[in-house]
């Protein structure tokens, strides 16, 4: 639920306003994951004598406060919204001075609300134990494709159990395309100065055969789970999502996590045997193939956390 308000020093034809209007909303959806049909500005416009800066009058001036829920946003997002805003102010307004403030505020979630409940009370109304509760009219999913990045195939981590996983994972994107089911791109970037997964690498990068597919939202991670300092969960929640599939790499690290992650969070959970994979591991814990290591994975999931489908059992599920 984010209020804006953006005071300027000078007058502005409503036309012009729109337009500031409607941008800073598509910046609050594309950055911060903020739905758009909630976000509420409010554009003020002061006289030119009534903005100072230095003790000193100002012939043009702007300042944008931006409330949101805290710990909605990591501080990447916050930083890339600060400057996307300072860059579209000074599209519309011209050189602006350097003491141009853009504020974001995160209140509480129990401090602030709108219809008449809090951003607490409607988060737990969603939640009811530790499952969602699935919408009127079953349940609304969005598929996540985690880490389908070259290492994976060409790099120093190449799946190899299933050997038909990316198949099947291309097969799945296809019917939740068909099916309107939120297709998210996860990819996996790591801190300099390891040997895999650095960014804009070519090992880092999505693997050719969904790189020119449009997914409905991104996100760049740099935990196993998908949920830690990204807007996955603001954007399944904003979106009314209340269940995850799960498909890509590898099964027992970024696949296991988010699964394991999602159900903590109240998401009903749906992984996709034939759709994630992994290779064999040897370690000072011991060795164990890609197969032990893939259905081990896939038997913990079932015990507790995840229903397990292959693809073809899952399109048939949705499909009734």
């Amino acid at each position: 639920m984010p209020y804006l308000t953006l005071k300027l020093s000078k007058k502005l034809p409503v036309a012009v306003k729109a337009q500031l209007a409607s941008e800073l909303t598509r910046l609050m959806a594309e950055i911060l994951c903020k739905e758009a049909r909630l976000t509420a500005i409010t554009i003020e416009e002061l006289e030119n004598s009534s903005w100072f800066i230095g003790g000193e009058i100002q012939d043009i001036g702007a300042y944008l406060a931006i409330n949101i829920t805290q710990n909605t946003n990591t501080a990447t997002q916050k930083a890339q919204m600060l400057q996307a805003a300072s860059a579209l102010l000074q599209t519309h307004l011209g050189q602006l001075p350097l003491a141009t403030y853009i504020v974001i505020n995160e209140i509480s979630a129990d401090s602030w609300g709108y219809d008449g409940a809090t951003q607490a009370s409607r988060k737990n109304s969603v939640v009811s134990g530790n499952y969602a509760n699935p919408p009127t009219g079953g349940k609304k999913r969005a598929l996540l494709v985690i880490d389908v990045q070259n290492e994976y195939f060409t790099g120093k981590l190449p799946v190899s159990y299933p050997s038909n996983a990316q198949a099947n994972l291309l097969r799945a994107i296809t019917f939740a395309q068909q099916a309107d089911i939120a297709v998210v791109f996860i990819q996996h970037t790591l801190e300099k100065g390891l040997s895999v997964f650095q960014k804009d690498s070519i090992g880092w990068e999505l693997h050719p055969s969904i790189a020119a597919i449009t997914p409905d939202f991104y996100i760049e991670k740099t935990q196993p789970s998908s949920f830690v300092h990204t807007g996955l969960e603001n954007y399944l929640r904003s979106n009314g999502i209340d269940t995850v599939v799960i498909s890509g790499y590898m099964t027992q690290m970024c696949c296991d996590t988010t699964a394991r992650y999602a159900f903590h969070l109240g998401f009903n959970v749906e992984f996709l045997s034939d759709a994630t994979a992994t290779l064999g591991f040897e370690n000072t814990a011991g060795k164990v193939t890609a197969e032990t290591l893939h259905n081990t994975v896939l038997v913990v999931q079932a015990s507790r956390f995840s229903q397990v489908l292959s693809v073809d059992e899952w399109i048939a599920s949705v499909s009734q």
